[in-house]
């Protein structure tokens, strides 16, 4: 993909929602996704559409609440990851209101998605060259944005890697400085911004952290999209906490579901980014 500040606007990204749901049948899914080299599998399609949601009920939300809402039926299975189509401070769209009281997924998905008719939907499954993070998503995002050259969720990176203690959501909200093309990208349209006005350049994202120690995240992917890594990020974590006890070598309970991640462009013509707004990368 081209990266030059025509094709690479942030302003005119897309809106994606990431479900994921561990596949417990023998099946595989043929992923929808470009680069798909999973076999046929219409079976576990049929399956993760069909996953019991149950007691879902939104009043007057945003589409991204409504998904939100979904995330919390299981933190262990499903999976969210979001993209949300950018936007200005405060804008609100036609709300959604919708309740199911014993329904499936695709039920809830696909109503969704009607409700706001922006968006598609698509199941796909692990990234091209990472066979062993296994799991499947679903993507919501808006209609014709995998093929959007303006989208920067299609940026490709040629080498991204992270080797670190840390979290799954220490690595999505990290993801504008180890992606190489990304960073690059945003430090120069925020330098092009500081040098217009004569002040220091803006600060891109934001690392979250915590006090405990989490296990070893390490990662590496050769020329993928900032989708793509997103979404391994994502299926690395179902990873971990399979593999992970329940109990660590202190004897304390607990470790970190999968994690889901959220982006976020907020519109601000003025903003010190230098590319029309904020953009934010968090864990959902």
């Amino acid at each position: 993909m081209e990266t030059d500040d025509k094709h690479l606007s942030i302003g005119w990204s897309s809106a994606v929602m990431v479900f994921w749901l561990a596949a417990a049948c023998a099946t595989t899914l043929k992923s929808q996704s470009p680069g798909s080299s999973s076999p046929s599998g219409r079976p576990a399609v049929a399956a993760i559409m069909e996953t019991p949601i149950k007691d879902y009920n939104v009043e007057n939300v945003s589409i991204a609440e409504a998904l939100v809402k979904l995330r919390a039926q299981d933190y262990r299975h499903v999976l969210i990851g979001f993209e949300q189509v950018p936007h200005r401070e405060g804008e609100k769209r036609a709300p959604i209101s919708l309740k199911i009281d014993a329904g499936t997924l695709g039920n809830v998905v696909q109503r969704l998605c009607q409700a706001d008719p922006r968006y598609e939907y698509q199941v796909v499954e692990s990234p091209v060259g990472q066979p062993k993070l296994k799991g499947f998503m679903i993507e919501v995002r808006p209609r014709g944005a995998v093929n959007n050259p303006a989208d920067i969720l299609n940026m490709r990176v040629g080498d991204y890697e992270v080797d670190s203690n840390i979290t799954a959501a220490g690595a999505i909200s990290r993801i504008s400085q180890d992606a190489p093309e990304l960073r690059e990208y945003l430090e120069r349209k925020a330098e092009e911004w500081a040098q217009r006005k004569g002040t220091h350049s803006g600060e891109i994202g934001a690392i979250m952290s915590g006090n405990m120690v989490p296990p070893r995240f390490t990662l590496r992917l050769r020329d993928v999209t900032v989708r793509q890594i997103l979404d391994a990020i994502s299926l690395k974590s179902i990873e971990i906490y399979r593999e992970e006890p329940d109990v660590d070598s202190r004897g304390m309970r607990g470790k970190p579901y999968p994690t889901g991640w959220r982006y976020n462009f907020v519109i601000n013509p003025d903003a010190s980014t230098g590319i029309g707004g904020i953009p934010e990368w968090t864990a959902l």
